[in-house]
């Protein structure tokens, strides 16, 4: 099944400069999502939609689990116009929708499949890939964090603990702009003698970088 108009998008947003649009759920807009938003979609030419895309791994887990939104442009408040048009290179009035999220379909929920690849290639040879269903992460983690243990076990379980320890603060932890998220230090895998950690200030540098 289709999965909207990314590869037809007259447009695409980084959802770091799409914030103005989140929480949808807070948005003053005729917000439509799940089976409206795709038949609002499927009405509309992928020239006149604007995507938003991931950044980086953590992002697209995030955009990847969202519900399939459409949001028509012309019933976005002023001040989210404002913001909108200041990220698109062109006029914001050439556009009828934002998509947020992809298609609903039957298929397998490969997330890192579903969006454009923003992080580091994962080098088969020197990675260790645990099962699917390995656990990783511990109870207590998970009772603390639990909107983001999810999206630290599926990296866990596609990419493995070195890759996720390796870039952590560049692919997931970006994901605390939105939910809570544990410090690289909290995580069950890590060890204070093999990995290093990032002060805020250096995390602060590497983001405006």
């Amino acid at each position: 099944m289709l999965r909207g108009h990314f590869g037809s998008a007259g447009a695409i947003v980084e959802y770091g400069d799409a914030g103005c649009l989140f929480s949808v759920d807070e948005l003053d807009a005729a917000v439509l999502q799940y089976r409206d938003a795709q038949l609002a979609l499927d009405n509309v030419d992928g020239a006149n939609v604007i995507v938003v895309a991931p950044t980086n791994l953590a992002t697209s887990y995030f955009l990847t689990q969202h519900a399939l939104t459409a949001i028509p442009v012309d019933s976005l408040p002023a001040a989210v116009q404002t913001q909108t048009a200041e990220e698109l290179d062109g006029s914001l009035d050439t556009f009828e929708s934002i998509q947020i999220g992809k298609w609903n379909s039957d298929s397998p929920n490969h997330s890192l499949a579903e969006f454009t690849n923003a992080w580091p290639p994962v080098d088969a040879r020197n990675q260790t890939i645990p099962a699917a269903h390995d656990p990783i992460m511990t109870e207590t983690l998970a009772d603390k964090y639990p909107e983001t243990a999810p999206y630290i076990q599926e990296a866990v379980n596609e990419h493995g603990k070195d890759w996720v320890l390796e870039y952590y603060y560049e692919q997931l932890y970006p994901l605390g702009q939105v939910m809570k998220m544990p410090e690289k230090n909290e995580l069950p895998f890590y060890d204070p003698d093999e990995h290093d950690t990032m002060t805020e200030e250096e995390r602060v540098e590497m983001y405006q970088a």
